[in-house]
C-alpha cells in the first residue's frame, strides 16, 4: 500500500479486515506499507493494537525516508532497520558488472563520474547508466557523461579555487562566465565546492587522501595542485560555502548570490596565529 495516496483510517482498517485471514500457499501474509510517516494520526491509531498483538501469520514492513515523523509507540514496537548510501566503490563495481554484460567498455574515470553523481544510490546509478547507453555507441567517455549528467569537473573546481587563492579577479570573473556558458546548476556547484574544500583540508592530513575515497587520477591531481592556506582560511571558507548552500533555494538569483559569495572570497585575508600576531 502506498501511504502517501492513502493515509485515512479506512484504509487500515481494510488491511486489519484481511489480516484474519490466512495464507492459502504460504507461510506468511506481508504487508508493505511505502512513504508510512504519511498515514494520519488516526490511522496510527488504528493500526497500533494489531502491532502489539499480531498474528503468527502476519509480517508487516514499513519503509519511509522521515522516520522522525512517525510516532514513537509505532518505532518502539517494531524492528528497525537504517539503509545507508552504498558506497561508490559498490556502485562502479556493479555498473561493470552490468556494462561487460552489455559489451560496453568505460574508463574508471568515466565510473567515478556516474557514482559521484548517484550519491550513494544505486537506482539513480543504474538510471544515469540507462541514459547513457542511449547516446554512446558501445564505449562510454568522461565526455558523454559530463554532457548527459551534467556533471561538474573537478577541475572547475580547482580552477576556482586557484582564482581564489591567487586572488585573481579577472580570472575568476572568466570562469564564473565559463559556468555560465555551460548551465551548471548552482546548488550543485556549492556542493561540489564544499566536497572540493573538504578534500583540501584532508590534505592535511596523514593519510587523509584515503578518507577522500577517491580514484587514483583524482588524488595525483589533489597532490599536484597544493595551496598555502591554513586548516582555518580552509574551514572559514567552507563554513561560508554550508551557509549558503543551506540558504541558496531562498533567493530567485541564485547565481548573482552564488557569484558575489565567490567575489567575497577574494577579500578575505589569510588567518594569522594569535600568539604570532601579539
Amino acid at each position: 500500500m502506498d501511504a502517501a495516496s492513502k493515509t485515512g483510517v479506512d484504509d487500515i482498517r481494510e488491511i486489519i479486515d484481511n489480516i484474519k485471514y490466512k495464507p492459502v500457499n504460504s507461510k506468511y501474509k506481508i504487508f508493505i506499507i511505502d512513504e508510512v510517516h504519511m498515514l494520519s494520526k488516526s490511522a496510527f491509531n488504528a493500526l497500533l493494537k494489531t502491532l502489539e498483538e499480531p498474528p503468527e501469520h502476519i509480517k508487516f514492513i514499513f519503509a519511509t525516508t522521515e522516520v522522525k515523523k512517525i510516532p514513537i509507540t509505532i518505532i518502539s514496537r517494531c524492528q528497525r532497520f537504517d539503509f545507508l548510501p552504498i558506497t561508490n566503490e559498490v556502485i562502479k563495481n556493479r555498473l561493470k558488472h552490468i556494462l561487460k554484460a552489455e559489451s560496453v567498455k568505460i574508463d574508471d574515470s568515466s565510473l567515478d563520474l556516474i557514482a559521484s553523481k548517484s550519491d550513494g544510490s544505486m537506482r539513480d546509478a543504474l538510471g544515469f547508466l540507462d541514459q547513457i547507453l542511449v547516446f554512446s555507441d558501445k564505449k562510454i567517455t568522461d565526455e558523454i557523461v559530463i554532457d548527459l549528467l551534467g556533471v561538474i569537473p573537478t577541475e572547475v573546481y580547482f580552477d576556482i579555487t586557484n582564482a581564489l587563492h591567487n586572488k585573481n579577479g579577472e580570472e575568476l570573473v572568466s570562469i564564473l562566465n565559463h559556468v555560465k556558458e555551460k548551465g551548471y546548476i548552482v546548488e550543485d556547484l556549492i556542493k561540489g565546492l564544499i566536497n572540493h574544500m573538504r578534500n583540501l583540508t584532508l590534505m592535511h592530513y596523514k593519510n587523509g587522501l584515503d578518507l577522500m575515497g577517491l580514484s587514483p587520477e583524482l588524488k595525483k591531481l589533489y597532490k599536484k595542485n597544493k595551496y598555502d592556506w591554513s586548516l582555518k582560511d580552509l574551514v572559514r571558507i567552507s563554513n561560508s560555502l554550508s551557509e549558503l548552500y543551506a540558504s541558496i533555494k531562498r533567493f530567485a538569483d541564485q547565481t548573482l548570490i552564488f557569484e558575489m559569495t565567490l567575489m567575497k572570497f577574494l577579500q578575505f585575508d589569510k588567518s594569522v596565529d594569535i600568539e604570532k600576531f601579539l
